[in-house]
């Protein structure tokens, strides 16, 4: 179990990290774009790091995003660390 979480986080993270690529790529050349729901979505669903270090790495400027990310992953971890507690400490 503990093997795909972690496999779950890092796809999860990979994926969203490309996401946010894209969108920049799309927003750069003028294309439709990704919305910003997807985005959260994504982040959300444990892609949080992916996120940030996508908006960082692509300079991914969304002033709506700017405190969420560093929150979510506060709160994965603290899920993840909980999780791990829970299943061999108790």
């Amino acid at each position: 179990m503990f093997l795909q979480i972690i496999s779950y986080l890092l796809a999860i993270n990979f994926i969203t990290f490309i996401i946010f690529g894209l969108d920049k790529y799309f927003a750069v050349n003028q294309m439709w774009r990704i919305r910003e729901g997807t985005l959260i979505t994504v982040a959300i669903c444990g892609g949080s790091i992916g996120a940030l270090t996508g908006q960082k790495y692509f300079r991914h400027k969304r002033k709506s995003f700017k405190g969420v990310f560093p929150i979510l992953i506060f709160l994965q971890i603290t899920v993840v660390i909980a999780y791990l507690i829970y299943r061999f400490v108790i």
